[in-house]
C-alpha cells in the first residue's frame, strides 16, 4: 500500500470496495481537492459567462425588433448572480495554499488518515 499522502487509484478502489465516489475521484485526477475545486469553479465561470453572452445577444435581438422579454432579463440576472458567486469562490480558493504534504511529496492526493488495505 502506498504512503498515507500518496494514495493510488487501486488502493482507493479497495478501500471503497468498488467505484470511488465522484468528489474523491475528481480530487485524485486533479492532484488535490484544491485543484479539483479550482477546476470546477473555472468551468462554472466559463459556462455562466457563455450563458450571459447568449442572454445579452437574445435581449439585443428582441429589442432591435421592438419586442422585450422579461424572462430573458430575469435569466440574465440569475446567471450574473451565479457568475459573481463562482468568481468569489475562485478568488477565495486562490487565497488558500495547498496543505503541505508529509515526506516532501509535491503532487498527488493528500490524506491525513490511512486508507485500510482490504487485500
Amino acid at each position: 500500500m502506498p504512503g498515507y499522502d500518496q494514495i493510488s487509484h487501486e488502493s482507493l478502489e479497495r478501500a471503497f470496495d468498488g467505484p470511488i465516489p465522484g468528489p474523491l475521484r475528481r480530487a485524485l485526477r486533479a492532484g488535490s481537492a484544491l485543484n479539483a475545486a479550482r477546476s470546477e469553479a473555472e468551468a462554472e465561470i466559463g459556462f455562466l459567462a457563455a450563458g450571459i453572452r447568449d442572454r445579452l445577444a437574445s435581449i439585443r435581438l428582441l429589442r432591435n425588433s421592438g419586442a422585450s422579454d422579461a424572462t430573458l432579463c430575469r435569466d440574465l440576472a440569475t446567471y450574473r448572480r451565479a457568475w459573481r458567486r463562482w468568481r468569489k469562490a475562485l478568488a477565495e480558493l486562490d487565497q488558500h495554499e495547498a496543505p503541505p504534504t508529509a515526506g516532501g511529496a509535491s503532487s498527488g492526493w493528500t490524506c491525513h488518515r490511512p486508507v485500510p488495505d482490504r487485500a
